[in-house]
């Protein structure tokens, strides 16, 4: 982090420095929220309700959230975020303290920061091109992706655990104090430094359904970033077949359980945090199409030595190069998307991306389980490292668009479906 860091302007840093904050915050809950509630007697179908509830609204409500992120200032919706999750965790604490928290609430909760953070998610995707110029978007992308694999992945989690011992309301005392400096850090931030939304007549749902309507077309005569969502939902439909057994892989592969499973994730988090840091010197050295194709070589290279080699180093060593490989391909994609996107389409393009590429999740996860047990848990895995080999043929020669393509706007685009209605 420290040259991707120092080669930033001070906005920049002060943006990043926030998110930084709310994602160790957010990696607190991602531990705490499920011990919590096994703690509670939860079995396998409600840590799935929990895990669902948490999730949905980046598939179901996500583009509406980009709506809203391109149709607003994205600095002051990232503010009444903090604020409405600082406000959320300090309600559900009181509960806890009061002992009033059953699984409805933990429900609630996950669902109501899952909806906050895809909202917030767009618009800090949105904003971040506005502090940096183009050719830093690599470094700032690679410095925002250290910091989510640290906080989200590897120190949250780790800490949240430590801490609901010490005291069941504490993490969530902790995570609601991240949103309150992660709200302080980015108010000083000029609010003059992002240009003034593009103002568009009508706010009801036809208007907003149009709004969709342009994001959807835009992408469809967009090939690189069309490809991009694609090839990011083909990899994580698989990829997350090998996360739903890699518990089972880390008992009855490694014969290690939970102590494996730990240094399973534990290796990838790092790589990802070493392969964040290589990207922003690799995007001075080559195209985006090239790093995308070094990171789905390490994607498959990674994944095939977890399938195919059973000794707990080399399983631990191939998770790590994944972590590279997902940590390369994040910063590659994000940066190139941005380049292509206009500035009133960033919230929805967003958004959009995220419901193609994580969509396929649920699916994925069930044929995960479905492979592994008529093939072994090295199924999943062998899946996985293959898909990304595949995939190369589709970047090797992709070069970067000399400039976005300008979508319809809201407003013509609500005219011309009225006029043949």
């Amino acid at each position: 982090m420290p040259r991707n860091w120092a080669e930033l302007d001070g906005p920049a840093r002060r943006f990043l420095a926030a998110s930084a904050v709310s994602f160790l915050g957010d990696g607190l809950r991602y531990a705490a929220l499920p011990l919590l509630a096994a703690r509670q007697g939860a079995g396998p179908a409600e840590f799935g309700v929990l895990l669902g509830a948490a999730t949905l609204p980046f598939l179901v409500l996500g583009i509406f959230g980009g709506v809203l992120a391109d149709r607003v200032r994205r600095r002051g919706l990232l503010l009444v975020c903090d604020g409405l999750r600082l406000a959320v965790l300090t309600v559900f604490v009181g509960c806890l303290v009061t002992g009033h928290a059953g699984l409805p609430l933990l429900y609630a909760v996950a669902f109501l920061m899952g909806l906050l953070e895809s909202l917030a998610t767009s618009a800090a995707f949105a904003y971040l091109p506005t502090l940096v110029p183009g050719h830093q978007l690599e470094r700032a992308n690679a410095t925002l992706s250290t910091a989510l694999l640290l906080g989200r992945q590897l120190l949250g989690p780790l800490a949240g655990a430590g801490l609901l011992e010490l005291g069941e309301s504490l993490p969530f005392v902790v995570d609601a104090a991240s949103f309150l400096l992660s709200g302080a850090l980015l108010a000083t931030v000029a609010a003059g430094l992002e240009d003034k939304p593009e103002r568009r007549k009508g706010g009801g749902p036809a208007a907003v359904f149009a709004d969709v309507r342009v994001s959807t077309r835009w992408m469809r005569v967009t090939p690189h970033v069309l490809v991009i969502a694609c090839s990011a939902g083909v990899i994580n439909l698989f990829n997350s077949g090998a996360l739903a057994v890699q518990p089972y892989f880390a008992e009855h592969v490694l014969s290690g359980s939970a102590y494996a499973y730990g240094l399973m994730m534990a290796s990838s988090a790092l790589g990802g945090v070493a392969g964040a840091q290589a990207a922003g010197a690799l995007a001075t050295r080559l195209s985006s199409g090239r790093m995308v194709v070094v990171a789905l070589a390490a994607l498959g290279a990674g994944f095939g030595t977890v399938a195919l080699l059973a000794h707990p180093l080399a399983v631990y060593a191939g998770l790590a190069l994944t972590g590279v490989g997902f940590a390369v391909w994040g910063v590659a994609t994000t940066s190139w998307r941005q380049r292509l996107t206009p500035h009133d389409l960033m919230g929805r393009a967003d958004a959009l991306h995220r419901m193609i590429s994580w969509g396929v999740n649920p699916i994925g996860s069930l044929l995960g389980g479905l492979v592994a047990a008529h093939w072994g848990a090295h199924g999943p895995f062998l899946l996985v490292a293959v898909a990304p080999l595949l995939l190369i043929p589709l970047f090797w020669n992709r070069r970067a668009d000399p400039a976005p393509r300008e979508p319809e706007t809201g407003e013509r685009s609500l005219a011309a479906d009225t006029t043949r209605s």
